[in-house]
C-alpha cells in the first residue's frame, strides 16, 4: 500500500537523520577540538566537568542556621554517551572521581543521550523563606488565587495540598508585619480606642487602586505621604462589619487570627512598590519610624509602648528587604 511504504521511507530517513545527527553534533565531537595531544574521551569529559565547578555558581546562597552544622547535598551528573559506547566505564569512572574530588557523591544518571553533559546540585534543609521576596510571592500568589477571575482556572485538589510542608514559618509572624504595615498606611484605621479593616477598590484611568477605606487619627500615620491617587477618600463613619477589635494588641490578635483579614490586605504592599518603588517606599516608612519613634516617647502604657516597638521592629525588617532588593 502506498501509505505503507510512505510510512516505511519516513521512517527510514528519521532513523538515518538521527545517526547522521548524533556522529556531527554529540558533545564528545564538539569537544573534540578542545582535545589536548594524547587524551582519552573520558579524561576530556573530566576536565569539562572540572570546568563547570569552576565556572558555574548557585544562583543564590545562605547561610546554614546555628545549630546546623551542613544541608544534605544531592547531584545528579548525566554522562555523556550512548549506552552502548565503548567508552562508557571510562567516562563515568572520570566524571565521578572529578565530582567526589568536589565534596560530593553523585549519583550517575544514564540518559542515553550525548548531545548534553547536565549536572544538577540541590541541597535540603535550607528553608524557602530565608530568601526575603518569598514573603511577597507567597502573598500575591494566596491572593491572586482568590480572586474570582483566577479562582474559576484552578484546580487544586487540597487534599494533596494540605499534606504539603509548609513553605514558611508560622503564618501569624508574616501576618504581624501585614499588620503593622496597615496601620503605617491607614488601611487598618484607628478610631478612638476601636481598629477597622479597610481596602476599598477604586478605579484610576482604567486601572483598580487599592485605597484606605476609612479614615484614621494614627498620630503617626503616612497617609499624607500617599499619592493622591491612593490616598483616596476616606469615609468618616467606619462600618461595624469591618471592625477588628477595641484594643491595638487585641485588634492585632484578631487581624492575624482571621485568613480572611489577612487575604484582604494581603497584596497590597506588593502592588504599592510595584506601582512606587523601592526608593520612594523606603524614604515613607523611614519617615513612619521617626513618627512612631515620637508617640513611643509619649506613650505611658508599657503594654502599648512594647506593642508599638514590636511593629517598629517588623517594619524596619521589612525595610531592609526592600533596600536588599534595590
Amino acid at each position: 500500500k502506498p501509505e505503507a511504504l510512505a510510512d516505511l521511507i519516513a521512517s527510514q530517513a528519521a532513523d538515518d537523520l538521527m545517526r547522521f545527527f548524533e556522529q556531527q553534533a554529540n558533545i564528545i565531537q564538539a569537544m573534540q577540538e578542545r582535545k589536548k595531544a594524547g587524551e582519552t574521551d573520558a579524561e576530556l569529559v573530566g576536565r569539562q566537568v572540572q570546568l563547570m565547578f569552576s565556572i558555574c555558581q548557585p544562583f543564590w546562597t545562605t547561610r546554614a542556621p546555628k545549630g546546623l552544622p551542613s544541608y544534605e547535598p544531592f547531584m545528579a551528573v548525566t554522562i555523556p554517551c550512548r549506552s552502548d559506547d565503548p567508552q562508557l566505564a571510562n567516562i563515568q569512572t572520570e566524571v565521578q572521581n572529578i565530582v567526589q574530588q568536589a565534596g560530593y557523591t553523585p549519583d550517575l544518571v544514564q540518559t542515553d543521550y550525548p548531545f548534553a553533559l547536565e549536572i544538577c546540585v540541590r541541597a535540603y534543609g535550607a528553608r524557602a523563606y530565608y530568601l526575603g521576596s518569598t514573603a511577597d510571592m507567597k502573598w500575591l500568589y494566596e491572593a491572586k488565587m482568590n480572586q474570582p477571575r483566577v479562582k474559576d482556572l484552578l484546580h487544586i485538589d487540597k487534599r494533596f495540598i494540605g499534606r504539603l510542608p509548609k513553605l514558611h514559618p508560622e503564618p501569624q509572624e508574616q501576618a504581624k508585619w501585614l499588620f503593622a504595615w496597615g496601620i503605617a498606611y491607614g488601611y487598618i484605621a484607628k478610631r478612638g480606642e476601636h481598629y477597622y479593616l479597610g481596602v476599598e477598590e477604586r478605579l484610576h484611568e482604567g486601572q483598580r487602586i487599592p485605597t484606605p477605606k476609612y479614615d484614621s487619627d494614627w498620630d503617626a500615620k503616612i497617609t499624607d505621604l500617599m499619592d493622591e491617587t491612593w490616598r483616596g477618600t476616606p469615609q468618616e463613619t467606619p462600618d461595624s462589619a469591618d471592625l477588628l477589635a477595641q484594643g491595638r494588641v487585641q485588634a492585632m490578635e484578631r487581624f492575624i487570627g482571621s485568613a480572611d483579614a489577612v487575604r484582604k490586605l494581603a497584596e497590597v504592599p506588593h502592588r504599592y512598590v510595584q506601582r512606587w518603588g523601592t526608593q520612594r517606599v523606603t524614604g515613607e516608612l523611614t519617615n513612619y519610624l521617626s513618627r512612631l519613634d515620637e508617640v513611643i516617647k509619649k506613650t505611658r502604657s508599657e503594654e502599648l509602648r512594647a506593642q508599638y516597638r514590636d511593629e517598629r521592629a517588623l517594619l524596619e525588617t521589612y525595610i531592609q528587604r526592600l533596600q536588599g532588593q534595590t
